[in-house]
């Protein structure tokens, strides 16, 4: 795999002109790491956001600054605006080549699940990423889990069932799901409580209605009945 390079120049702290320099393209950014001290650092906006893309937080980059010889680095953080989730400040961490470092590698769900196709199932991620510890130069970019084993719903995939390279160790819960499958549960919509007493108050108002009307009309056709008895 070739190596993931940025560059990037020296900046002064504090500088009132830092708003400035990122209407130029310019990011700012912090090295720091292995007892050193920090640097503070421009980098090339549209550049780093390239290599970002690329890299992410889980490949070592190649940083080098003033045109000098290139450093080992992770991206430990991302700073968004909130708003326009532009990128607006990254950190770096150096890394010592020759210690075991402790970091996180995303998954990257591959294949087509049965339960899925055949069964309508919906499949649901438990996790995005899992800390592993490994030598930087034993450092993968992505762990790929095949869920086309996910056959049914009563099968799981769990952190136990990823494969890695001998050279590195998962720190993450081996018991902790990784994915399943369930099945679409069809909600049916109950009508209010409040409604259904309404309803019951409506038709029990609308007997008793009845039940009025239909003892006037009895007393209609007595009176009537009466009233034509004395006629006669």
């Amino acid at each position: 795999m070739s190596s993931i390079q940025l560059t990037a120049k020296s900046r002064q702290v504090p500088t009132a002109e830092k708003n400035q320099e990122r209407s130029k393209g310019n990011l700012p950014a912090e090295l720091y790491g292995l007892s050193n001290d920090n640097s503070h650092l421009f980098l090339n906006q549209l550049e780093f956001e390239k290599v970002y893309a690329r890299a992410g937080e889980s490949s070592l980059i190649d940083l080098g600054v003033d045109q000098g010889e290139p450093v080992k680095v992770l991206v430990k953080e991302v700073q968004q605006d909130p708003v326009t989730e532009k990128i607006v400040h990254v950190d770096f961490y150096r890394i010592d080549m020759n210690k075991e470092l402790h970091t996180v590698v995303p998954l990257v769900f591959v294949g087509e699940s049965k339960a899925v196709k055949y069964l309508n199932g919906i499949l649901v991620k438990s996790l995005e990423e899992v800390e592993v510890a490994c030598l930087p130069t034993d450092l993968i970019s992505k762990i790929e889990v095949d869920i086309s084993g996910l056959e049914s719903f009563n099968e799981v995939i769990r952190v136990s069932d990823l494969r890695v390279p001998e050279t590195m160790k998962i720190l993450t819960n081996q018991e902790r799901s990784v994915a399943t499958v369930v099945p679409v549960k069809v909600q049916v919509e109950e009508a209010p409580q409040a409604e259904v007493a309404a309803e019951g108050e409506a038709a029990e108002a609308e007997g008793k209605e009845g039940e009025k009307k239909g003892d006037g009309d009895k007393e209609a056709e007595a009176a009537k009945t009466k009233t034509e008895g004395k006629k006669k």
